[in-house]
């Protein structure tokens, strides 16, 4: 898959689609963008990806991870 997504002119390296396949973390657009033309989706396709991208993960459009609840630490 990095093989093809580079060919395909967005290239992920092999660790990116790893993480993509096991669901490690919110990928960015750019890298969803090369998994997806790696993998043959056509353009109208990868838009319809990239929209329910942002609609899920709005901070991914910026790259920016999606915020975790702060820990709560127990007092006693």
């Amino acid at each position: 898959m990095a093989r093809r997504s580079k060919d395909a002119g967005t290239p992920i390296s092999r660790a990116t689609v790893h993480n993509l396949i096991t669901g490690g973390g919110v990928p960015r657009r750019e890298t969803l963008l090369g998994f997806l033309r790696g993998c043959g989706v056509p353009p109208r396709e990868q838009i319809r990806w990239l929209t329910k991208l942002d609609e899920v993960y709005p901070d991914a459009r910026r790259g920016i991870a999606p915020r975790r609840a702060p820990e709560r630490r127990l007092t006693v």
